[in-house]
């Protein structure tokens, strides 16, 4: 319980050095020439993980930026947004879904590097 009423307590995601990680929009800004690779990286941790989500966007999901590589964290939108939660139960159907709400995603993220050109 908060002062604000329930609520979530979730770990604040640092990289290697300490620093708060990046949203997926603001590390993409900063680095266009990475578009593709975290396009291919994220879609396969959003298959691998089996996650449902609400409200997959570039906001919910950080980058964490490592001396040698980057890894990405889904950190919001988790959940079914139906009344029957089939999708979580069929795993088909749930990578379905995840796949249409990737596919919402991706025009957005297409935009910000159209942008940078």
């Amino acid at each position: 319980m908060t002062n604000f009423g329930e609520g979530h307590i979730f770990d604040l995601i640092q990289t290697s050095e300490g620093k708060i990680c990046l949203n997926l929009k603001d590390y993409l800004t900063r680095h266009p020439q990475e578009v593709e690779r975290s396009i291919t990286q994220i879609y396969k941790l959003l298959m691998e993980s089996s996650g449902i989500f609400v409200d997959l966007n570039m906001e919910n999901i950080l980058v964490i930026e490592g001396k040698e590589s980057v890894r990405y964290a889904v950190i919001d939108g988790f959940g079914e947004g139906t009344f029957i939660k089939i999708c979580g139960l069929i795993p088909f159907l749930g990578r379905r879904k995840t796949t249409r709400k990737w596919g919402k995603v991706l025009p957005s993220i297409r935009a910000l590097q159209n942008k940078r050109k």
